[in-house]
């Protein structure tokens, strides 16, 4: 068994790059220690991919919390990956897909529309 064989540590990668390492993947792990929103692990969750992602205030927000590991804990983060199954793969895929319809853009979209329009009925003409 090598590691090194079998993990690759990507810095950015183009769009069509991005979604054919995404389809050929078997799981994105992130330990990072800080996140602004977490980008990539939306994007491999709304592919179907598992994550395993360090509990960080930002991936809580995005993560389903079995996809969370105690920071620094590298003994919890190998039993996760050697514990993920086929069963447990497709029930994180369920909550994946659950969790990336909270940040369709569609949703957001009309969020800001609706705050734009609140704003613009509040605002006094001068």
């Amino acid at each position: 068994y090598s590691a090194d064989r079998r993990i690759h540590f990507h810095g950015f990668v183009a769009d069509l790059t991005r979604d054919q390492l995404l389809t050929a993947a078997h799981l994105l792990v992130s330990p990072s220690l800080y996140e602004g929103f977490g980008l990539p692990v939306a994007e491999a969750m709304a592919a179907g991919l598992p994550v395993l992602v360090s509990d960080i205030p930002a991936y809580r927000e995005i993560a389903p919390p079995a996809a969370l590991f105690p920071l620094g804990d590298s003994s919890r983060l190998a039993a996760m990956i050697d514990g993920l199954d086929a069963a447990s793969y497709d029930a994180l895929q369920d909550a994946y897909f659950a969790q990336v319809r909270r940040f369709a853009p569609r949703r957001h979209v009309e969020g800001f529309a609706q705050l734009f329009e609140e704003a613009l009925s509040s605002a006094t003409p001068r």
